[in-house]
């Protein structure tokens, strides 16, 4: 996270309403390919509804708690995370 943030802060101020949008896009990537790789390449369905249940649903809804709520700001303030 500290990465992708400060590759950021190089190029623009990081912002934290900017944060808080762009933050739970950056595993969607990443979820896609999870599926795809267990419904294509192995041929699970099982594991590609979990790869589903776990990356795309279950981080949309982290991102409604409390914890991700507080994660731009300790990410704006310099706070470990």
């Amino acid at each position: 996270m500290a990465e992708l943030v400060g590759g950021w802060a190089e190029v623009l101020p990081v912002d934290v309403a900017d944060l808080r949008a762009v933050l739970p896009l950056v595993h969607v990537g990443f979820a896609v390919s999870e599926i795809a790789y267990y419904a294509g390449v192995t041929g699970s369905l099982a594991d590609a509804e979990v790869a589903y249940e776990t990356y795309p649903v279950g981080h949309a809804r982290w991102w409604q708690g409390p914890s991700a709520q507080a994660l731009p700001d300790r990410i704006s303030s310099g706070r470990p995370v």
